[in-house]
């Protein structure tokens, strides 16, 4: 049986505002990818993918957090992608204050932990290797 999606209207709305942004300050087409792709957007110039987005939006203000949390198999996916056709995949993540703030994914270095809605989970696949990527390495769009 295929997992319940528990993204919402407000999550697709709040994550096209952050590719339409992006959009705008890199001059890049963003065309949403399918749930089997696993990374949110590709991005585009002259019909061609020249990088991936992933777009998160968190309840939380820069800096309350030391870092941010992301599932493993889109890391995973991202450098398979890398290193498999040189095109580079880019982690947002947009705050309450609507601060948009990116990092590569396609050459990270981090442990590997296990983490995720652990003591409140929706179903059996909320809690997942993750990746904490420190709030350091990401830069202000």
């Amino acid at each position: 049986m295929a997992r319940k999606l528990y993204e919402t209207e407000e999550h697709l709305k709040a994550e096209k505002y952050v590719a339409e942004y992006i959009s705008r300050k890199w001059s890049v087409e963003m065309v949403k990818l399918p749930i089997s792709q696993k990374i949110d957007y590709a991005m585009m110039r002259r019909d061609k993918v020249t990088a991936l987005l992933e777009i998160k939006c968190r309840k939380f203000v820069w800096g309350e957090w030391p870092d941010i949390m992301l599932s493993l198999s889109k890391i995973k996916y991202a450098q398979e992608i890398y290193n498999l056709f040189e095109i580079k995949t880019f982690f947002a993540v947009c705050d309450v204050r609507k601060t948009i703030k990116y990092t590569p994914l396609y050459d990270l270095k981090y442990n590997v932990g296990f983490g995720g809605r652990k003591s409140d989970p929706r179903d059996n696949q909320d809690s997942e290797l993750i990746m904490d990527i420190s709030v350091y390495d990401f830069t202000e769009i």
